[in-house]
């Protein structure tokens, strides 16, 4: 099964390398980190031959789009000599602690379009993971606990969010919400370490360990809802 590539919100025009934490750059032909890029010479040469017949097009499109326009057309080709390399054309970036996640993902079979680790130094207490497909995902095998929940109306994506209860509850106990946020990403960890090969299934079909608006409840809860039926 094709996976689509996974794509990340860049956070680089709008805060600093400080700011915004280790963001690693990830290969999208191969899916490896940029400096473990394992994408074949062969595969690289085939690209740039791509770009050179691009750059053929788009002369003779600038020499007829801006017939009429000679002092554009200069620039318009000074422009075109600007050559990015096959490195920063097929590259993306992730947060660099929700990354071993995303790649056991990936060597399971689950798609993933867009993802954040969450961002404790500017107190983002949240995370997130948002997959192309509807998979099928048993939440009854991990105990996650407040704040998860699993979204499945207009996209399929799996949240954690310290909750204003739950950070009521962190200031109670004295725990740091980032410290908490870096469990949660653990136990993601151990949860998807467990998952089977990926399996799409009806976007309507309820998950296992999941209510009707789509919480993920405790596993204590859903074996008392058992006893109840």
């Amino acid at each position: 099964m094709a996976i689509q590539p996974l794509h990340v919100h860049s956070l680089r025009a709008v805060i600093s390398e400080e700011e915004r934490g280790i963001i690693m750059e990830i290969c999208s032909v191969c899916r490896k980190p940029q400096n473990q890029c394992a994408c074949t010479p062969e595969t690289k040469a085939k690209w740039e031959h791509q770009m050179e017949l691009y750059r053929e097009h788009e002369k003779e499109r600038i020499q007829y789009v801006f017939r009429n326009q000679p002092d554009e057309i200069p620039k318009r080709m000074e422009m075109l000599k600007r050559r990015p390399t096959y490195e920063q054309c097929h590259c993306f970036d992730i947060d660099d602690d929700i990354w071993p996640i995303i790649e056991l993902l990936w060597q399971k079979g689950y798609g993933t379009r867009y993802c954040c680790a969450g961002h404790a130094e500017r107190k983002m207490y949240s995370m997130y993971i948002m997959f192309d497909l509807p998979y099928f995902f048993d939440f009854t095998t991990e105990d996650f606990g407040e704040g998860w929940s699993y979204t499945r109306t207009k996209h399929q994506a799996l949240y954690f969010s310290v909750t204003s209860r739950l950070m009521r509850q962190l200031k109670k106990t004295g725990e740091d919400p980032g410290e908490y946020l870096e469990k949660q990403r653990r136990k993601l960890f151990d949860f998807v370490k467990k998952l089977p090969q990926a399996q799409v299934v009806s976007a309507s079909l309820r998950l296992p360990g999941t209510s009707a608006g789509g919480k993920i409840i405790k596993i204590q809860e859903e074996n008392h809802h058992d006893n109840k039926k």
